[in-house]
């Protein structure tokens, strides 16, 4: 879906308007189709991943056992606080992604000969992807978030138990919906995991056990602050940038200093006065437009030149 609308724009500022319109439906139907196969009403959210039955019940099995789900000391009966050191919450989060598991194979077992559908089975953020890119908005995406809250309650999902990555999409999608408290919530849970353990453990495991030693991980630890709080959207090729910010008193002071984009360095930093919110941008020329997007409310911009005084 994205890779479409991308080509899409790309069209457009090449000026190749066949292309753009045909780029522009297919995006325009894989959008249709992903909505219909991957969002789950009953949920009110979208699944993981979208198979058939052979697919479903082939992932299940590897999962059980790459994931460690169905050990017996997680899952017999007993205290949980003897489980060889495991904290309670450890054990139950375990125990409810087993039964997810085996929920997905009991549904698989159900379908038809060729037939696909969605598994609602890890959750860690993922379904706020559409939030995240914009192609929920408003009162939808706030229904998507809600349900996602939910999820993660009900099943003892907590944010410190994923995986960087997947708080990093949670977060941009947060910004997105001006969710501050959930926002800082996700950001000390990252900042925790630093200096956990050296470089070279696995990295895709928790923050606690050191997720920090691959790039991707940068979707948690340094995109979301320039994206989320400050709402930064540049256009570097028409060297324009937008800016929708998620900001509040949590993040009194915040000030981001050069950030290359297109080449040059910005800083951007947010201060609250008591009475308004303000964003100062400083640029490197005014050959660079910096604007707030329609949807900003309540925020004063400041944009300061290199060598000039700043302009409101």
């Amino acid at each position: 879906v994205r890779g479409y609308e991308i080509l899409s724009r790309m069209s457009a500022v090449l000026g190749k308007r066949e292309k753009e319109a045909v780029y522009a439906e297919k995006y325009r139907k894989t959008w249709e189709i992903f909505q219909k196969e991957f969002f789950l009403p009953a949920y009110g959210l979208y699944g993981d991943m979208v198979c058939d039955r052979e697919e479903a019940l082939e992932r299940a099995e590897r999962w059980k056992n790459t994931l460690c789900v169905i050990r017996e000391d997680d899952v017999a009966d007993g205290p949980v606080t003897e489980r060889k050191g495991k904290e309670p919450g450890t054990v139950e989060e375990k125990r409810n992604l087993r039964q997810r598991i085996e929920n997905m194979e009991q549904q698989a077992m159900q379908m038809a000969p060729g037939e696909r559908r969605a598994f609602y089975l890890f959750g860690c953020g993922h379904t706020l992807i559409p939030v995240e890119i914009g192609y929920l908005q408003g009162r939808e995406a706030e229904a998507v978030f809600l349900a996602q809250k939910a999820a993660d309650e009900r099943e003892l999902v907590k944010v410190e138990n994923m995986m960087p990555f997947g708080v990093g999409r949670k977060m941009i999608g947060l910004g997105r919906i001006k969710q501050m408290q959930e926002l800082v919530r996700c950001f000390e849970s990252v900042a925790e995991g630093f200096s956990q353990v050296m470089p070279g453990a696995t990295s895709e495991i928790y923050p606690a056990q050191g997720c920090f030693v691959q790039a991707w991980k940068s979707l948690a630890t340094m995109w979301p602050y320039i994206n989320s709080i400050f709402g930064v959207v540049p256009d570097a090729g028409r060297k324009k940038i937008v800016m929708n910010p998620c900001v509040g008193t949590e993040v009194q002071g915040m000030v981001l200093s050069n950030i290359p984009i297109g080449g040059e360095q910005f800083s951007f930093s947010y201060y609250n006065n008591g009475e308004e919110d303000i964003i100062t941008v400083n640029r490197p020329s005014r050959d660079w437009v910096v604007e707030l997007d329609a949807k900003a409310e309540k925020i004063r911009l400041v944009v300061e030149d290199q060598d000039h005084h700043g302009e409101s």
